[in-house]
């Protein structure tokens, strides 16, 4: 996909053009009756991936979580969090603990999708679902757990120069892992990992391959 010509584009749609160019890419159901998976030893987690549009952008949002927490301190992630027994899907769960952290409520998300659930060496199952948000959103950051916000946009996701990988050692194992560096945010992990899924979900949608060969 030329994603030069992408680019060039998205720049001339407009926000509503925009929104349902990206919601088309989702149509996998959002129903999730079953949190926790009998034969699975994971522990269930959900995490919201956030889509901000405007005219001719679509960005996505990302915390750096507080240097003050006790595990994976300063990384930058997706508002989510542990699935509750009070939660009646993964989908709730992503949209509490949104709200908790970011601020964000309910009624300025709009869930559209979900990507594939993803197993962690960290040994959690991560639900994540895809929502749009409103860029009129109140933002009210608990500083206990989220340092900062900012945006990605999707076009510097999509550019192949912008996807790194890197070997690390975790519990005596080498592991090769995604890297995206963006404005001086380092991105990698399970963040990551999401963001490579839904980068193929997106390169691989018929929509948006139509869209990368229209003429400038």
């Amino acid at each position: 996909m030329n994603t030069f010509q992408l680019w060039s584009a998205i720049d001339r749609l407009n926000k509503e053009e925009l929104t349902q160019l990206l919601t088309s890419c989702f149509s996998r159901s959002l129903s999730n009756p079953t949190l926790v998976e009998p034969a699975s030893e994971l522990r269930q987690a959900a995490v919201l991936i956030p889509f901000i549009i405007d005219d001719g952008k679509i960005n996505i949002l990302l915390t750096k979580r507080s240097l003050n927490l006790p595990s994976h301190q300063g990384q930058v992630c997706f508002p989510g969090g542990k699935v509750d027994l009070s939660d009646r899907s993964t989908t709730e769960t992503a949209l509490r603990e949104t709200f908790e952290e970011i601020g964000i409520a309910r009624e300025d998300i709009r869930p559209i999708g979900a990507l594939l659930p993803l197993p962690t060496v960290s040994q959690f199952n991560i639900h994540p679902i895809i929502g749009l948000i409103s860029r009129k959103a109140h933002y009210n950051l608990s500083t206990s757990e989220v340092e900062q916000v900012f945006e990605l946009p999707l076009l510097q996701l999509l550019n192949p120069d912008a996807l790194k990988k890197e070997k690390i050692i975790r519990w005596q194992k080498e592991h090769t892992i995604h890297v995206i560096a963006y404005n001086g945010f380092y991105i990698w992990g399970a963040t990551a990992s999401l963001l490579v899924q839904l980068r193929e979900l997106i390169l691989s949608n018929a929509s948006f391959a139509e869209l990368a060969t229209l003429p400038r």
